[in-house]
């Protein structure tokens, strides 16, 4: 398997991983009667969307929650 074959494999595994986490925190029941938990699921949704584009720069990306914030990193590898 040549480079680019390698690099859309990895590209369909992060989309595969990063749609089954959405989906999994989207069908979730509501949660909305806790403070703060809607503000996490979004800001992780948020840190979802960023990992994505950070991994088709080819990056591997790092999400760190910290309380109801998401913060992603990158690391090339």
């Amino acid at each position: 398997m040549n480079k680019e074959g390698l690099q859309s494999l990895f590209e369909e595994e992060e989309k595969s991983t990063t749609g089954r986490i959405k989906e999994s925190i989207l069908s979730e029941k509501s949660l909305s009667d806790i403070h703060g938990i809607i503000d996490v699921k979004e800001n992780l949704m948020s840190a979802l969307d960023q990992a994505e584009f950070i991994s088709k720069q080819g990056y591997t990306p790092i999400i760190l929650l910290i309380g109801p914030e998401a913060v992603v990193a990158r690391l090339r590898l």
